[in-house]
């Protein structure tokens, strides 16, 4: 099985007047773990918060919010960094108040939201090919390896590829979806399309 958890809510600069921003690949901190939540995620795994399997693999997207929540849930075990897991590339839009993004290119994103590429960023459909690599290569691993679960510290936006590139929703699903902060989405490992 695949386990994937989503960062804690991020920290914005204090000067931002708590205005709602635009970030993906930004490197954020996020605000800490708490006893509870971590109770709460730990509910959702096949193992307790005192166990550590050597059967399980660990990964996270190198961004500080999810390395962060990985190095609070998991300290002491290997975790593997893996770029292609970072949050969806908005371009020229990151650390930009939505408020203050072109209109235009919003109504232009909304009427395309898979194939629209951000400026100087990506589209979805290229972070759906990025994060696929990924899972061929996890799939070698896990052969190899013989893990039986793999846990993923990850975003939003990722959680939506992967829900669409292992069939469990469709495209219009995944981009209607959405998911609370340390929400833990449990994947089976097939189907995987092959990238």
């Amino acid at each position: 099985m695949l386990y994937v958890i989503r960062h804690l809510q991020v920290i914005l600069p204090s000067e931002l007047n708590g205005q709602a921003m635009c970030y993906g690949h930004t490197d954020l901190p996020a605000q800490i773990l708490t006893d509870s939540l971590r109770k709460s995620i730990f509910q959702s795994l096949p193992f307790s918060l005192n166990e550590s399997p050597a059967n399980v693999l660990y990964v996270t997207s190198p961004l500080l919010r999810c390395r962060q929540l990985a190095g609070e849930l998991f300290e002491g075990v290997p975790i593997q960094q893996e770029p292609r897991l970072k949050e969806l590339n908005f371009g020229d839009w990151e650390m930009q108040p939505w408020s203050e993004i072109c209109r235009a290119s919003l109504d232009d994103w909304a009427r395309s939201p898979q194939s629209y590429v951000m400026p100087k960023g990506e589209s979805f459909e290229l972070m759906i090919k990025r994060v696929g690599l990924w899972l061929d290569d996890l799939v070698h691993q896990i052969e190899q390896n013989h893990y039986e679960y793999v846990v993923v510290i990850t975003h939003a936006g990722v959680a939506k590829a992967l829900q669409f590139i292992m069939k469990t929703k469709s495209l219009e699903e995944v981009l209607q979806s959405s998911s609370d902060y340390g929400q833990v989405l449990t994947l089976p490992l097939t189907p995987i399309a092959q990238f």
